[in-house]
C-alpha cells in the first residue's frame, strides 16, 4: 500500500510539472511590420495602424516601432473604428531613450481581444513626448489574413480618441498572442498535512504487517 501511495504521489508530481510546462507557452507574433521610412510624430499625439482581418484573430499585446531621443511615456490603444468602440486603452508606460536605434514599444499583456472580419481596427500608441514613428508609402503584404488599410490619428495623450481612417500609408505594427495561463491544481497546506499523515499511517501499517509476517 505504501508503494502504491508513493507511486501516486510521484505520478501527480509529474502531471503537475507537465501541466505547468504547458501553461508557460511562449507568446506568438501574429503580425509584424517594420518599415524603414520615418516621420516625426507630433507631441501629445499618435498615429495608429488601421487593419482588417480575414478570420477571427486573438491578440494579447500590441506594439509600434519608434525612435525616441529621450525617455517617453506612451499609452496603447485598440479601437474598433467601425463601431467606434474602444477595446483596450492602457495606463501610461515609460520607455527609455532608444539611443539612436529604433525599437518596438510593446504594451503589457491584456485579456485576449478577438478581432473580427467586417470591422476596421486602429491599433498603436499615443506618445506624451515627441518621437519618430516608422511607415512606408504603400500598404504592406497581407500576413495571416491581416491587411493594413491605412492609418488613424489619435489624440490627445491625456484622454486619447481616434479620428477617422486615412488610406494609403502602412505604419509600423506588431500584434502578439499568448495563451492564457492554464490553471494548475495544487494542494493547500492542510491538504498537504493530511496527505503526509495518510502516508505516515500507511507506512506504519505496512511495517506492522511485515513484523507480523516475520513473527
Amino acid at each position: 500500500m505504501f508503494k502504491m501511495l508513493r507511486a501516486l504521489v510521484v505520478s501527480a508530481s509529474i502531471a503537475c510539472g507537465l501541466a505547468a510546462s504547458a501553461a508557460m507557452a511562449a507568446p506568438q507574433t501574429v503580425y509584424e511590420f517594420a518599415p524603414t521610412e520615418r516621420t516625426a510624430t507630433p507631441y501629445n499625439d499618435g498615429i495608429l495602424a488601421s487593419i482588417t482581418v480575414a478570420a477571427p484573430t486573438d491578440i494579447t499585446a500590441v506594439a509600434q516601432r519608434t525612435l525616441a531621443s529621450t525617455s517617453v511615456n506612451v499609452k496603447f490603444l485598440v479601437v474598433n473604428t467601425t463601431t467606434n468602440t474602444v477595446l483596450y486603452s492602457s495606463a501610461a508606460k515609460t520607455f527609455p531613450s532608444d539611443g539612436g536605434t529604433p525599437s518596438f514599444k510593446q504594451s503589457d499583456d491584456f485579456a485576449p481581444i478577438t478581432l473580427l472580419p467586417g470591422n476596421t481596427y486602429a491599433i498603436g500608441l499615443v506618445s506624451e513626448q515627441p518621437q519618430s514613428l516608422y511607415y512606408q508609402n504603400a500598404a504592406p503584404p497581407v500576413q495571416n489574413g491581416i491587411s493594413m488599410v491605412g492609418f488613424s490619428n489619435a489624440f490627445p495623450y491625456a484622454n486619447p480618441a481616434v479620428t477617422g481612417v486615412n488610406p494609403g500609408l502602412g505604419f509600423t505594427l506588431k500584434l502578439v498572442y499568448e495563451e492564457p495561463p492554464v490553471s494548475v491544481p495544487t494542494l493547500s497546506e492542510w491538504s498537504m498535512i493530511l496527505l503526509g499523515l495518510l502516508m505516515a499511517g500507511a507506512a506504519a501499517l505496512h511495517l506492522q504487517r511485515r513484523r507480523r509476517l516475520i513473527v
